[in-house]
């Protein structure tokens, strides 16, 4: 709570009206400093009333930030990234029931004071090719 890097992903905190690219209104997110500024809570809501969690923090002592995720349909999401050139940027890697590998990336851009860029993207290939989830 006292070192600057954990201080770096402040730049989400508040309360946000979520749009997709083309300005629809996909949801809600209220996000939240907790434990004395150590950790920061995601409270999410869809337009359609589904849910989310997630507790973001930075360990010092590998020095990367951490999200743990689960959402109202179960499937845990567990990231790892670092800040850089003004974003946090998340990875992931999860591996189904038949074995088949994802790799995952979660960015978080600080566009402005009033605005934040939430990009997750998907690769079934190793990196070669990446899918936009949701922007």
């Amino acid at each position: 709570m006292y070192s600057d890097e954990a201080k770096q992903f402040n730049f989400w905190v508040g309360e946000w009206d979520v749009f997709n690219p083309q300005g629809r209104r996909d949801g809600t997110s209220i996000i939240q400093i907790f434990a004395n500024g150590c950790g920061i809570l995601e409270n999410w809501t869809d337009s359609f009333g589904g849910t989310g969690k997630s507790i973001n923090f930075y360990d010092s002592g590998d020095q990367k930030w951490y999200q743990y995720w689960i959402g109202g349909g179960g499937g845990p999401g567990r990231w790892y990234g670092r800040f850089s050139d003004g974003a946090v940027r998340y990875e992931n890697e999860t591996v189904d029931k038949t074995g088949k590998k994802t790799l995952g990336r979660l960015t978080f851009f600080d566009v402005d004071p009033n605005t934040v860029r939430q990009w997750s993207q998907s690769s079934t290939d190793g990196g070669k090719t990446w899918m936009t989830n949701y922007d």
